[in-house]
């Protein structure tokens, strides 16, 4: 009996192993990244960040078409300036990988989001680290405060 029990167990596991699994092979889209975007007031001028690079998503499915999981992969250049007048820029890489979890809802950034360095002084600015959206918690460096704020505006300022 019991070689019986052990049999229909070793059947049982063989035909669920035997049972292939199927999805959708994933959607990957690539693209360029053009934008300016706000960056910091710094009361006389404003700085803007025009951002250059690259992305790549990639959007996973089950077997029912369904969208499980985007992953998007970008990297490039932070170049800051004041806005309208490129004369003096500040520039930096940047590389983030984020995933948006359809499933359960969850959407984080891991990466080095921004890394400014101004010349002759180093890293003024640094943002790395995690970020998960659900609880709004960053786990990492992020040096954008007072201090740092006011090198970089007197540097695009010339002074």
């Amino acid at each position: 009996m019991k070689k019986l029990a052990v049999l229909s167990v070793v059947l049982l596991l063989t035909l669920v192993a035997a049972i292939p699994v199927y999805a959708a092979p994933p959607v990957v889209e690539t693209g360029n990244i053009d934008k300016e975007v706000p960056f910091l007031d710094c009361g006389d001028f404003a700085v803007v960040d025009h951002v250059l690079g690259t992305w790549r998503s990639t959007s996973f499915y089950d077997n029912e078409d369904k969208l499980l999981k985007v992953i998007t992969v970008s990297v490039g250049t932070d170049n800051l300036q004041k806005m309208g007048d490129p004369t003096v820029v500040l520039t930096g890489h940047f590389t983030s990988v984020d995933t948006d979890n359809k499933v359960t809802g969850e959407w984080t950034s891991s990466g080095s989001f921004f890394s400014i360095n101004i010349p002759d002084y180093g890293k003024v600015l640094q943002g790395a680290g995690r970020y998960r959206a659900s609880t709004d918690r960053f786990v990492g460096v992020w040096t954008l405060n007072d201090e740092s704020a006011e090198l970089v505006c007197a540097t695009l300022a010339g002074d």
